[in-house]
């Protein structure tokens, strides 16, 4: 899937130099060169206004929102207005904003001092957002910048791409690697509970084993990327239990990937099993859990088999 990255620069005339140009540039550069080139496109609105910015996000749809300029704490980020002149968006402002194109900003980076408290706000809505804890220079937000699309341009994660933007200001000898901060998105948990069916479904003539079963597909988006998919098995006593975690990518409707996970467990002798569980860091794609367990009598049990499955 092609992603959009919309880059605002703003360098108002009553606000000290900074060197925007050169920024974007080697962004453009690497983005060029990248091995997943294909896949970004890069779009540029210099001396952002109120209503460029606004009509930049309805037209462009971006998936990354990359602002490079002059920051000021409580007091906002500085677009220009129509002389030129340095005009702040309140942290209020720009969190409401982007709680209304939630659904299609993956990412925010405000390349600008003193933003983390915007990177907060705007947090609560977006899933990475990243901003500054005090003053960055030109030449630690450049390589910030640069190293950060350079990941992404290679198919890594918006962690992966901020900790490699980090070092890459440590790389350049400048003390400032801390100053930038990853904020991502609080999710509320989710919790799913079931229990198996109790009846015979398939049955195994080489073992002679009855085996009972149920599934649960879940889908998930690029916005849940990197939460934590647990899922907790109670068997009772059932003699064996296992519990299988299929993720699947789709493309046009078909599989053309699938990726397993197995845990499995048997009971000895009268002692209960333990409670199972498997723990996936989600990526984007497809889930089918599988729950089965067996006896050999073939017979309903009213010992079903419960399972939970918490998202983080």
């Amino acid at each position: 899937m092609t992603k959009t990255i919309l880059v605002l620069a703003a360098n108002p005339k009553n606000t000290p130099r900074l060197r925007l140009d050169q920024e974007v540039r080697e962004i453009d550069n690497g983005l060029q060169r990248a091995r997943r080139r294909d896949e970004f496109i890069l779009k540029q609105v210099w001396a952002v206004r109120r209503s460029d910015f606004r009509r930049a996000m309805l037209d462009l749809k971006p998936n990354i929102v990359h602002f490079c300029g002059h920051g000021s704490g409580e007091d906002g980020i500085a677009f220009e207005d129509e002389n030129g002149l340095a005009k702040l968006i309140s942290t209020e402002a720009l969190s409401g904003f982007f709680e209304l194109f939630a659904d299609t900003v993956e990412c925010v980076v405000l390349n600008a001092c003193y933003s983390e408290v915007q990177a907060e706000a705007i947090a609560k809505h977006i899933p990475y957002v990243i901003g500054m804890n005090k003053a960055i220079g030109d030449t630690a937000a450049i390589e910030f910048a640069v190293a950060f699309y350079d990941a992404l341009g290679a198919g890594e994660s918006f962690e992966f791409a901020y900790k490699l933007a980090c070092n890459a200001i440590q790389l350049a000898g400048t003390p400032e690697n801390l100053t930038p901060t990853l904020k991502p998105k609080s999710h509320p948990s989710q919790t799913y509970t079931a229990s198996m069916a109790s009846g015979p479904s398939i049955y195994h003539s080489d073992s002679g084993i009855y085996y009972y079963g149920a599934y649960r597909a879940l889908t998930f988006t690029e916005k849940d990327r990197g939460r934590i998919l647990k899922i907790t098995v109670d068997s009772k006593s059932r003699p064996v239990c296992w519990v299988e975690l299929w993720r699947g990518i789709y493309e046009g409707g078909d599989p053309i990937e699938w990726t397993r996970r197995r845990v499995h467990i048997t009971r000895s002798g009268n002692q209960p099993h333990p409670n199972p569980s498997l723990t996936w860091r989600i990526e984007p794609g497809g889930y089918t859990i599988y729950f089965v367990a067996s006896n050999r009598t073939g017979k309903a049990s009213s010992e079903a088999i419960s399972y939970q499955i918490e998202v983080n």
